[in-house]
């Protein structure tokens, strides 16, 4: 077991981390969220602590495609049991996917494929897309809830 500061310095190699202790139950996602108010970069890095790479992934590589192609706004790091991704969404034939590409012409984003869902698992995102879609689908969620049980949500 690695102690914080020695999983920190792997992640982020000596850069800044901030470690935020929250008071209430928040949920992952609102966790997430209230993280997400002091980030001052347009991207940030989900890591999900229940997940390891086995290999050297290309972050960098991500960053420079994301920031040149603006559609995506998400990039999840795929388990070895979904590198059949492409031919299962293919044999599929009610989604409606573009399964080309999202930038062909540069070394990593030729390995970049849109998704049809979010996977729950270490992610690079646009601020914007945690700040947007999650907060939004959080709210769904209490809304929901709430009318569930026929009272408030959280």
């Amino acid at each position: 077991i690695a102690t914080l500061q020695e999983s920190t310095d792997w992640y982020c190699q000596g850069q800044p981390v901030e470690v935020m202790a929250l008071t209430e139950h928040a949920g992952f996602a609102g966790a997430v969220l209230k993280a997400v108010e002091t980030v001052t970069t347009p991207f940030l890095m989900v890591v999900q602590h229940d997940w390891a790479f086995v290999r050297a992934v290309d972050v960098s590589g991500v960053l420079d495609v994301m920031s040149t192609t603006p559609r995506v706004r998400y990039c999840t790091f795929m388990a070895g049991k979904m590198r059949n991704y492409l031919q299962t969404v293919r044999s599929i034939p009610k989604l409606k996917i573009d399964l080309r590409p999202v930038a062909p012409d540069h070394p990593v984003g030729e390995r970049m494929y849109p998704l049809g869902i979010l996977y729950d698992r270490t992610h690079v995102c646009r601020v914007e897309f945690w700040n947007e879609w999650i907060r939004t689908g959080i709210q769904r969620c209490r809304v929901r809830r709430a009318g569930a049980r026929g009272g408030r949500g959280r």
